[in-house]
């Protein structure tokens, strides 16, 4: 995980100002990860992979983990 690189700064500002009213976005807000599984199979859902249609993609998708909503502190053992 890190931050985003100032080209992605720069495709995510373009994006605000086009689809939210031209408000700017907050840099400190987002991260960039690396691909795992999950997002793979969500980029199949989105890119028409599961219906044999191909989709192109062009956009944004937020993918959020809820893995801690039942405990937030990673630290204890449900």
């Amino acid at each position: 995980m890190g931050r985003i690189s100032e080209e992605s700064t720069s495709k995510l500002d373009k994006f605000y100002k086009k689809y939210r009213n031209g408000n700017a976005f907050k840099v400190d807000n987002w991260f960039e990860f690396s691909v795992d599984p999950t997002m793979g199979f969500v980029e199949k859902i989105f890119n028409g992979s599961y219906v044999d249609k191909s989709i192109e993609l062009n956009g944004v998708v937020q993918l959020f983990n809820t893995f801690n909503i039942k405990n937030q502190n990673l630290q204890e053992v449900s």
